[in-house]
Order: structure tokens, then sequence, then C-alpha cells
């Protein structure tokens, strides 16, 4: 019996399944942090960075309507000033291993430029079976 698929796309859950958790927390998230101010400087003017900066925004919007205390905010301000309180936002949520998405969103886009241009290395866990 043929139980192929034709899929466009495959989507894994990485942490635990294809790679270790430990990986993830001493890896992705340190690498974050360090890249963040750069990638946003960088990639300002790109329209999918600037969809992920009105998606933390509006998510800012609702911790304040939620009453989440110490909320960073986050300027419409100059270039320099919006990335420092987007900077600031995003790191208070990774502080607080928030899993909004526009954090995951910007993360999958920092992890993807550090894959990319090699400063980040896969590691695969070898134990999937066939289904």
């Amino acid at each position: 019996m043929d139980k192929s698929v034709d899929a466009g796309a495959i989507l894994l859950d990485i942490e635990g399944t294809t790679t270790s958790i430990s990986f993830v927390k001493d890896s992705l998230f340190p690498y974050v942090r360090t890249n963040l101010y750069q990638y946003l400087e960088e990639n300002w003017s790109l329209p999918e960075v600037q969809d992920i900066v009105s998606v933390l925004r509006t998510q800012y919007e609702e911790d304040l309507k939620n009453g989440i205390p110490n909320v960073p905010e986050i300027l419409d301000g100059s270039k320099a000033e919006s990335i420092n309180s987007i900077v600031n936002n995003v790191l208070r949520q990774m502080d607080e291993d928030r899993k909004t998405a526009g954090l995951k969103q910007l993360q999958g886009k920092i992890y993807r430029s550090g894959f990319e241009d090699g400063q980040i290395q896969a590691q695969y866990k070898l134990c999937l079976s066939t289904v």
C-alpha cells in the first residue's frame, strides 16, 4: 500500500523532535538576542519585516489593554527609535518566554538568516520512523 503524499511542504516542530531542546535554548535563542538589532537595521524596509513590526505593535496595544505590567513601549518614531523600542519589547517577551505571533515570526526570520549565512549549523536527531 503506497502511503506517499504529494505535499508542497512539510512542517516540523523542531524543538525536541528533530533537534535537541538544548540547541534551541543554547544556540537559537542567544543568536536572536545577539543579532536582533542588526537584523532589523538591515531589513527594516522589507515588507515582511514591516508586517511583523505591525503585528508586534498590535500585540503591544493588546498587552496594554489587558493590563500586562511594564510592557516596553513600541515607538513609531525615527527608524533608530522604532528599532530600539522593538528590540526592548522583543527581548522582554523572550525573557518571559512568551509565544506571541510577532515574536515567533521575527525569531523565524532571524533564524533563517543565521542558517543561510552559516552562522547557525543545524543539528538533527535521527530517530524518525516511517509511517
